[in-house]
């Protein structure tokens, strides 16, 4: 089974929320046992059964993962990092408060049967009510008691001041770091937790890098059985040339006599032997003769007369073989000497 080793978890961003606020599924593969030592999120384990008669013995697996959602604060400027960890107990909470600082600032918030306007807007741009400077939103109870804390103002994208918004600004913990987050960035951050499953999420990101990392494993393990080419060019050909000699002129060559039959039982196989040159095999006068005869008709391939006879038996021998290898009635390859094929394809019942 694979095993993890020395990788202590996996994140995975999720939404960037802001220039220094994004937010991360992280699933920790890293837990300790009675010596510190650092147990795999997956085992084995196999116990002896009777509940099956065709085995004796079952084994289980089991994986131990601990999933987390990640508001995660970093100025690299300034060199301010923050984290806050929630978990499933904690998401509900966190939707329902954010949800709650969403309406806020779209006025939506009621109070003694009047709307409580935290901004309002003029000719001159957009404005906080001095009313509810101090209002906040607190998301507490999270892991470690940390805290975040949402408060409301203006938020202004761009140095000139022209373009602004209304907006938050989310504070992690009492570090004092804080994150501006428009009205439109907190809508996505609400509709996106809102149909977000931590479950989900960290299987899917657990066996990709399982998958992932399983894969980079094969790959090594391929690169170091893998011949170099330093080691592949010094490797010196041994390779010899063959070639082919017929013991008699009554011979063929095994294509052809796959193509025609089993040749006569004391014909003997063809040897293969090893030589430094080329022969040329020179056709007998006889041989010569044979081999200019006419065609016959039913191997010249024309489609409008057919014949009923294949072949002519009296003499007992093919004749029209130049017609079916045209072409190809010589051949010269690398290991095999220049044959003529008319000169050596003969057929004996």
């Amino acid at each position: 089974m694979f095993q993890f080793n020395n990788y202590e978890k996996i994140e995975r961003s999720l939404l960037r929320i802001s220039k220094n606020l994004e937010v991360k599924n992280v699933v920790l593969l890293g837990k300790k046992n009675s010596r510190d030592e650092k147990i795999e999120p997956h085992y084995e384990r196999s116990y002896d059964s009777s509940k099956y008669s065709n085995y004796s013995k079952l084994s289980q697996i089991s994986i131990d993962t601990q999933d987390y959602l990640v508001f995660k604060y970093s100025d690299r400027k300034n060199k301010n990092y923050e984290e806050i960890y929630l978990s499933y107990p904690h998401i509900p909470h966190l939707i329902k408060q954010l949800k709650f600082a969403q309406s806020i600032i779209k006025n939506e918030v009621v109070h003694d049967d009047e709307p409580v306007e935290v901004f309002f807007e003029t000719d001159e741009g957009i404005f906080l009510n001095r009313e509810y400077e101090d209002l906040r939103v607190n998301i507490d109870r999270l892991i470690f008691d940390k805290v975040i804390s949402i408060e409301f103002d203006v938020i202004v994208h761009d140095r000139e001041g022209m373009n602004e918004s209304k907006g938050a600004i989310f504070y992690m913990n009492d570090s004092g770091y804080g994150a501006e987050v428009s009205e439109m960035m907190l809508d996505g951050l609400v509709y996106f937790l809102d149909r977000f499953n931590l479950v989900t999420s960290s299987e899917l990101i657990y066996n990709t890098a399982l998958l992932t990392l399983s894969s980079h494993k094969s790959e090594s393990s391929s690169e170091s059985n893998r011949v170099p080419n330093t080691v592949k060019s010094k490797v010196k050909s041994t390779k010899k040339k063959i070639t082919r000699k017929f013991k008699n002129n009554s011979s063929y060559s095994t294509p052809i006599n796959d193509m025609f039959g089993s040749s006569s039982d004391d014909e003997e196989d063809l040897p293969f032997e090893e030589s430094e040159e080329e022969e040329e095999y020179k056709l007998t006068d006889e041989e010569q003769k044979e081999s200019e005869e006419e065609i016959p008709e039913w191997l010249k391939g024309d489609d409008d007369e057919e014949t009923e006879e294949v072949a002519d038996k009296e003499d007992g021998e093919f004749n029209g073989l130049d017609d079916m290898v045209k072409g190809n009635s010589e051949y010269e390859d690398e290991t095999d000497t220049i044959v003529n094929l008319s000169s050596i394809a003969k057929y004996s019942e």
